[in-house]
């Protein structure tokens, strides 16, 4: 069995672990989405709103978000370095939170995949209404750990 624990911007990390509390469901997943959005949201106001609509933009369009951040900066770089100074705090404070969500999910295992977990997630975060930027930046930065 598979322990489900939240880890900063990286959505989702799976440990080994021999025992079993609770297998995970669709219901696990989707209360996983909204915490993470909650987490998320009330500190992403410092991140101007063109920056946020890039990533946005960029994901829904299959485009590299970095790209689309670095172009958002370019055009205007005072506002460029306050949203990059935003998305630092944002990660610590996701990082914060995450564990705290690791300690509220701790019971809820999975056999499956890292990749099949950060995609149940990542497809729970993607039907939220209000979490696109949340599902962007998780999008953005859940590597499968290799």
């Amino acid at each position: 069995m598979r322990k489900i624990l939240v880890f900063g911007l990286l959505s989702c990390l799976i440990i080994n672990s021999s025992c079993s509390n609770i297998e995970a469901n669709d219901a696990d997943y989707d209360a996983l989405a909204q915490d993470m959005c909650e987490c998320a949201s009330p500190h992403t106001s410092k991140i101007s709103k063109e920056m946020r609509q890039a990533m946005i933009t960029s994901e829904k369009e299959g485009t590299n978000v970095q790209a689309a951040m670095n172009a958002v900066f370019v055009k205007d770089p005072k506002s460029g370095v306050a949203d990059m100074h935003a998305i630092d705090e944002l990660g610590i404070e996701l990082k914060k939170c995450s564990e705290r969500l690791n300690s509220k999910y701790s019971a809820v295992y999975t056999n499956e995949s890292e990749e099949d977990v950060i995609q149940k997630l990542l497809n729970a975060l993607k039907k939220r209404r209000g979490c696109e930027f949340t599902y962007a930046l998780m999008k953005a930065t859940s590597k499968p750990a290799k």
